[in-house]
């Protein structure tokens, strides 16, 4: 059975584990890669620095770290300008945009490392990974098959110490 754990926030560092992602872009002969075409529609959308870790085709570079919401891939498809927009877009070029953003983003909470970027006819494969501290809710397993959930993380100067005043680690309900 799994029982609840408490931890120190000192455990928790500790307990550092690397993750995997695998993020998928699919490509098609619509979609347009250009870096500086997508800053110029949608630069605003981003973080300054997004660009920065793009190539010249808007997609994500080996060996750089990625933020949140960071730019994976940035792509745009031609709009069609339709009645009441074609005649707003022949009143101000601002208000009609000629493309749609297609793009992908770091999703996860975490930063990461691009660690490869396989571009093939149908699709741009990102490998990214993180290095994630443990969190609540994640599984622990003792080395006698006792498994517990972190069901708290608290700070090492709130958590309980031993005879010398450092702070516990770990706490097991029994």
């Amino acid at each position: 059975s799994n029982d609840a754990v408490v931890i120190s926030a000192g455990a928790a560092q500790k307990l550092t584990s690397e993750h995997m992602y695998r993020e998928v872009f699919p490509l098609n002969p619509q979609i347009e890669l250009n870096r500086e075409k997508h800053r110029m529609y949608y630069g605003t959308k981003y973080q300054g620095r997004a660009y920065d870790v793009l190539d010249e085709h808007g997609v994500v570079r080996k060996c750089v770290t990625v933020y949140p919401r960071d730019l994976l891939v940035a792509g745009l498809t031609k709009t069609q300008v339709l009645g009441t927009d074609a005649l707003l877009g022949r009143i101000s070029k601002s208000l009609a945009k000629p493309f749609q953003e297609v793009a992908l983003t770091w999703t996860h909470g975490t930063p990461g490392e691009v660690v490869d970027v396989v571009r093939t006819n149908t699709q741009i494969a990102i490998l990214v990974r993180t290095r994630e501290s443990m969190q609540v809710g994640d599984k622990l397993a003792g080395r006698y098959g006792n498994k517990g959930v972190v069901a708290k993380i608290i700070p090492d100067h709130e958590m309980l110490q031993d005879e010398k005043g450092n702070p516990i680690d770990l706490l097991l309900t029994s």
